[in-house]
């Protein structure tokens, strides 16, 4: 059986080849999974410190651990405090890690811990920090990439 120039089975075998893209452009948001949460609850008088998130008058600290994104490891630290100067929320890649952190006023710790410890918990980061995001499903988050 002989194929015809034009025969649309033949096509995939005339098309040029480009390799598969896999690295991630953490210029823009991107969204993880939730794989862990660990907390840990304060008496808002000390400072919290962990890895490069830096909180004065701390009340509690969420950390969400995700998905790889190639070779790096995804988290998410989520910082509650008393203070009134709460530090913007970052984004920083090194070699094995990429962390994003935010930070917010005590009164939102305990509604915050909820909607992180459901089953479809997502969290996006990247970018300069600004988009740092928790939500309850990732349809909401997949926004934020655009």
């Amino acid at each position: 059986m002989s194929y015809s120039k034009d025969d649309p089975r033949r096509r995939g075998l005339l098309q040029q080849y480009s390799p598969l893209e896999l690295s991630v452009n953490w210029s823009k948001p991107q969204t993880f999974r939730v794989k862990s949460v660990r907390t840990v609850a304060l008496a808002g008088t000390g400072r919290l410190s962990l890895q490069a998130f830096s909180l004065e008058q701390a009340v509690g600290c969420i950390e969400l651990t995700g998905s790889k994104a190639g070779s790096v490891f995804t988290s998410l630290f989520i910082g509650f405090t008393l203070g009134p100067d709460a530090p913007a929320a970052t984004f920083s890649l090194n070699a094995d890690h990429a962390v994003g952190t935010m930070t917010l006023p005590a009164s939102l710790f305990a509604a915050y811990l909820q909607l992180v410890s459901g089953p479809c918990a997502h969290f996006c980061i990247g970018g300069d920090g600004s988009c740092n995001a928790v939500g309850s499903d990732s349809y909401f988050l997949k926004e934020l990439e655009a």
